[in-house]
């Protein structure tokens, strides 16, 4: 990437509006904003190589981080310590895009060197391992991080998603129900927990809708994914009509138009209590991962779908 002439007064130009979409940053942190602040200042003499780590920082949130990252790592030798955090952050998120785990990995170890406080630079280094599938660490460093404040919500919100990444139902449950236990559990723990609950081998009780109500109550009833959640543990309770009732209010509350998997699996649920067992086939037979679903997420509604299938499918 080179930047001479026309092309590095454009590249400024870009920056000068990236600052002023970014106001407020403080250099130090982990955000775009604080990134550029620590990066780029309005200099219309600022050499070459100072033009372009700035515009391959601001490009690693940007739509092409493919080649932000070999820029950066060829600017870390020549930055003072502030510069180089900057550029540090600004690589885990392009690593992060790009999918080089090791490298993340890397990365945020060297951001946990310089502050060992630093709940971003713990979760981008939790991402990673979860990435590579290395649950031991994963575990040891939860651990630590947990030594000193064994309740920390933070810490035990972040191990809860990994472990469910990582497939690790049981100890994500575990790690929601310290957080419910503790009375630390934000409305999004509220909403996974009561969602992870349906996997369980048990039937869904009073504790799923109980924690499912709290997710829809701390979301002012205006949130989608938990009134989706509370409906499906609803119907998956026995309570059919309650739970068409609260799937109503999740189709207003939701942005965008037609149904995802996630509401074939509300459908499919409330047939399957009804007794409309093809209609409940059907329905679970539509749930299909979307843009937004991870595919390696073991409680995505695609693999809930999945699970509903076999158990009707044992039963004829």
């Amino acid at each position: 990437m080179t930047l001479a002439g026309p092309a590095r007064g454009a590249a400024r130009r870009l920056l000068g509006w990236a600052l002023d979409d970014l106001p407020g940053g403080t250099a130090g942190g982990s955000s775009p904003q604080d990134v550029m602040a620590a990066l780029w200042k309005r200099d219309t003499a600022a050499p070459a190589p100072v033009v372009r780590r700035a515009a391959a920082a601001l490009a690693s949130w940007g739509e092409h981080p493919e080649g932000a990252a070999a820029i950066l790592e060829a600017a870390l030798p020549a930055t003072t310590d502030v510069e180089r955090r900057a550029v540090e952050w600004a690589l885990t998120v392009a690593y992060r895009r790009v999918g080089r785990f090791e490298d993340l990995a890397r990365v945020a170890d060297a951001l946990l060197a310089a502050d060992p406080g630093s709940r971003q630079a713990l979760t981008r280094k939790v991402v990673a391992l979860e990435r590579l599938g290395r649950r031991d660490e994963v575990e040891r460093l939860a651990a630590g991080a947990l030594a000193s404040s064994p309740d920390d919500p933070f810490v035990l919100s972040l191990l809860a998603s990994a472990r469910l990444a990582l497939g690790d139902l049981a100890g994500a449950g575990k790690a929601y129900r310290q957080l419910v236990d503790g009375g630390k559990a934000t409305p999004s723990d509220f909403n996974n927990a009561a969602w992870l609950l349906l996997f369980n081998d048990e039937p869904v009780g009073d504790t799923a809708v109980d924690w499912a109500r709290r997710a829809v109550e701390g979301t002012g009833r205006r949130g989608y994914a938990s009134l989706n959640t509370l409906a499906a543990v609803l119907a998956a309770a026995g309570r059919p009509a309650e739970a068409r009732e609260v799937f109503l209010q999740a189709l207003d509350a939701k942005e965008t138009e037609g149904l995802d998997g996630a509401d074939w699996v509300v459908q499919g649920l409330i047939a399957e209590k009804y007794g409309l067992t093809a209609a409940a086939r059907s329905a679970f037979a539509r749930v299909k991962d979307g843009p937004e679903d991870d595919g390696d997420d073991p409680t995505r509604p695609s693999a809930y779908a999945r699970q509903r299938l076999a158990k009707l499918g044992a039963k004829q």
